[in-house]
């Protein structure tokens, strides 16, 4: 457990019996203090609903539906609000929430995640995933919001949660939370200290957040003054006394590499020529498209990138998927000006002879293809490599000419200027996937000084960038170290050292037994409509708006029993002889979409039920060992990938569209989208193949526009991410 929670004079412990629950030594408490657990000092605690159809039933207006994208630390979140109309309203009235509602996020990735609800809010809904903490006394609404949102509580949620792959907070575990809960008058104290404190942080993150983008702009006005001459001027006059023809060198240097290099092809295969016709065979650099409308310094001139470099090669087209082997970069490994020899795979031994794809210091490394446009054609300088590194083909190798090119100089022009915008127009679109030809990528117009400028350019950019990454450096601890300084200040009000203790206060103890004595609130009334539609949500506001429990400090009580019964012997259909399918043979994606189509018919229960109820549709007579075994792995499958939920110990389905996941938690999208087409190994598929996958994948038996879009946007930002690739409109796995 952190720091925080040993520091916080309150000793916190997790107690184990059945879920784990928030313990507090009440001897430990500040004089005044009290310890009641969040079940005594509330008159609900419980989750909503999704109104069937899930994002299909949402309206452009009408009552407000809380979702667990709303409930942000900070507050509420009004963006991406969902409506329903009355008449589903209606159906979730046991899930309306109040003046002075606690709202909790109790599953997924936004676990935790607490914030008050906003008074202008009251009468709208919640979701399955969001519970509503009403307590007894609104004023204390506040204090208890800020304490669950505190490093305390929120470790023991993350180190106490449910369920391997997605998380999820029990009814009783949120009812076993034990608060340190100071009087009333303390309450307020600490609430406007915080208030204060937290204004200061807040104007202090505000000032941090203006600094990657400074630095991001001094960056680019340091690479605009060295290509346009500016960072130089001084340098120039007292250094350059003599005009000198930097074309014509550059081009006598090129062909001289040219004809080395040649010469020693042709004497490793063993031919040693005669005469000098081989020299014909010389190709002279790309000419520029256009010459930049750029003045540029005496003694500078516009080139190709052609005419800087004397080799230019794409790299090896094998696919590396060997674990151990020949190191080979990925795409990802190349941004603006940086360079990472770490980010690599490896090609399995092959017996090929891959030497001529080796990388070597001074190198120029171009990004060829890549999702993101903004990294099309980005340059970096390859530094010393520690072993044998080669490059794939989606990267592209230039070597320079020696003796008139510095490589830093031609990366800084590559990544800036008319170079940048010369190749921002040349990238072309393909198979989700933008990219940029060798040809144009010659064409790409250089500004070229004489080489002892581009060096000192050079040197002083290395320089700055190293003062600025100093900088960058400075500003990452600086915003940790207020990270840190917010849970300290946290810490401290939930121990009681933020502000004095005053004796004429009245203790919490006495407030509690007045809150004891006050009447329990009124039930909502249950203006449910008849009907086949509203039938299992009926049950879940019959159970929500059941009338409110007195304060006890007796544990919470049991669970209710599930609302479903297995139907009777009598009334289940009748089944002809081997009619019902083979358990062992049944698709594990299709035998979770019965379960879901269950649930959804049947609403939340236990999972005895849930087994039973998905064999009898499957056409079983009864759930025997093998079918039940083989329906509770498929529900354990679905509740990893969050088809379905676990809420208060009950299963139920989960209402969310794929979109609204997505929204959520992309990063966790992605993963199962990977999952999904990887299944049964790394093959090449259509997109359109890709997306019944992942509509297979979570329960749906139907692919619709809106999964084909989820598709799609998961494609597109995992080519981005360069996790996927994508070649002739078919996908893949990178492994």
């Amino acid at each position: 457990m952190p720091k925080q929670a040993s520091d916080a004079g309150a000793k916190l412990s997790a107690e184990t019996d059945g879920p784990s629950m928030l313990g507090i030594e009440s001897s430990l408490l500040p004089p005044g203090w009290a310890a009641p657990s969040l079940f005594e000092i509330t008159t609900k605690i419980g989750s909503g609903a999704t109104p069937r159809g899930g994002e299909t039933a949402y309206k452009s207006s009408g009552t407000p539906l809380i979702r667990s994208m709303n409930v942000r630390f900070e507050g509420l979140a009004r963006q991406g609000m969902a409506f329903i109309d009355q008449a589903q309203a209606m159906a979730l009235n046991g899930a309306t929430v109040a003046r002075g509602d606690v709202l909790l996020n109790i599953t997924g990735a936004s676990i935790g995640r607490v914030c008050l609800l906003p008074d202008d809010l009251a009468g709208a809904r919640v979701n399955q995933h969001v519970a509503i903490v009403r307590l007894r006394e609104a004023a204390i609404s506040g204090f208890i919001s800020r304490y669950i949102a505190s490093p305390v509580v929120q470790s023991f949620i993350f180190q106490n949660e449910s369920g391997a792959t997605r998380q999820a907070l029990t009814k009783k575990q949120i009812e076993g939370f034990v608060i340190p809960l100071p009087p009333l008058a303390e309450q307020k104290r600490i609430m406007a200290r915080l208030e204060t404190l937290e204004n200061q942080l807040r104007t202090a993150r505000a000032a941090l957040a203006e600094v990657p983008t400074l630095l991001t702009q001094a960056r680019q006005s340091l690479l605009s003054a060295a290509l346009s001459g500016e960072l130089t001027k001084e340098w120039r006059k007292a250094n350059l006394t003599k005009k000198s023809d930097v074309l014509g060198n550059l081009e006598r240097q090129r062909r001289q590499a040219w004809k080395l290099d040649e010469l020693a092809k042709l004497r490793a295969a063993g031919r040693n020529p005669r005469n000098t016709e081989w020299k014909a065979s010389y190709k002279s650099p790309a000419k520029l498209s256009t010459t930049p409308d750029i003045t540029l310094p005496d003694g500078w001139t516009w080139v190709s990138l052609d005419s800087t470099l004397a080799s230019l090669r794409n790299g090896i087209a094998v696919k590396p998927e060997g674990k151990t082997g020949l190191a080979i970069l990925r795409i990802s490994a190349v941004r603006p000006l940086r360079l990472d020899l770490n980010d690599r795979r490896f090609l399995a031994p092959d017996g090929f002879d891959y030497s001529a794809y080796a990388l070597n210091e001074g190198d120029l490394l171009f990004t060829r293809y890549n999702g993101n446009p903004e990294l099309v054609g980005v340059c970096a300088v390859v530094p010393q490599p520690e072993d044998l590194v080669v490059y794939p083909d989606k990267l592209i190798r230039g070597c320079v000419v020696k003796g008139c090119i510095a490589p830093g100089f031609v990366a800084a022009a590559v990544n800036c200027g008319a170079s940048r915008r010369f190749i921002s127009e040349c990238g072309k679109t393909a198979a989700g996937q933008v990219g940029i030809s060798g040809s144009d990528l010659k064409r790409t117009p250089i500004p070229l000084p004489t080489l002892e400028e581009q060096k000192e350019i050079v040197h002083r950019l290395d320089a700055a960038f190293a003062r600025l990454d100093a900088v960058a450096a400075a500003h990452a601890e600086a915003v940790a170290e207020l990270d840190r300084l917010e849970q300290s200040l946290l810490a401290k009000a939930f121990r009681g050292e933020l502000v004095p203790q005053d004796p004429n206060d009245e203790p919490a103890a006495q407030m509690l037994e007045r809150l004891r004595s006050q009447p329990p609130e009124a039930a909502p009334p249950k203006a449910i409509k008849a009907g086949r539609r509203l039938r299992a949500d009926a049950v879940q506001v019959a159970r929500m708006a059941a009338p409110a429990r007195p304060v006890t400090a007796t544990p919470a009580p049991a669970r209710l029993p599930s609302p479903i019964a297995p139907p009777p012997a009598a009334l289940r259909p009748p089944t002809p002889e081997g009619s019902a399918p083979n358990i062992d043979e049944l698709d594990k994606n299709e035998l979770m979409a019965r379960i879901r189509e269950v649930l959804h018919e049947h609403g939340p229960c236990d999972r005895e039920t849930a087994i039973k109820q998905t064999a009898y549709s499957l056409g079983y007579q009864r759930a025997g060992r093998v079918i039940a075994e083989e329906i509770n792995n498929a529900i354990r499958t679905a509740m990893r990938r969050y088809v379905l939920v676990k809420v208060n110990g009950e299963i139920r389905a989960n209402g969310a569209s794929l979109s609204d996941m997505e929204a959520e938690d992309r990063e966790f999208m992605k993963k199962q989208f990977l999952a999904a087409i990887s299944e049964g190994g790394r093959v090449w598929m259509g997109r359109d193949e890709a997306a019944v996958r992942l509509a297979r994948w979570f329960g749906f038996r139907n692919t619709g526009p809106r999964i084909k879009e989820t598709a799609k946007s998961l494609i597109n930002g995992l080519l981005r991410d360069g996790r996927l690739e994508s070649e002739d409109g078919c996908v893949r796995r990178i492994s």
